[in-house]
């Protein structure tokens, strides 16, 4: 893989996860203005069972969303030849600049 290859394959991969970090942002966040709105604007008729149903469907896909934060890093990047951590970010970029791997200090690509 080539210098160039590299570093398209790691503005590949920050492109995917920025998408998917924005799309998950947009669903927790309406979710969660949904729910302000609902609660303002409907009475239900007095029942709180609604609303704890709606808040707990939020807090379950607020921890999916991060879980889905922690456990992206593992999809980001490209793998190291050598050590195998994937390189992005700060260690991607020093893979780029230096051709070495960022953790390693092994050659990253050919």
């Amino acid at each position: 893989m080539t210098r160039q290859e590299f570093a398209s394959q790691i503005r590949y991969q920050d492109k995917r996860f920025n998408r998917a970090f924005f799309i998950w942002t947009m669903v927790v966040g309406l979710w969660m203005v949904g729910g302000a709105l609902l609660d303002g604007l409907l009475n239900w008729g007095g029942s709180t069972v609604f609303r704890q149903a709606y808040l707990i469907f939020g807090i379950i896909l607020f921890v999916v969303y991060l879980m889905a934060l922690v456990g992206s890093g593992v999809l980001r990047g490209v793998p190291c030849r050598h050590c195998k951590k994937r390189l992005f970010g700060i260690p991607g970029q020093i893979a780029v600049a230096t051709g070495n791997c960022g953790y390693c200090g092994e050659k990253a690509f050919e």
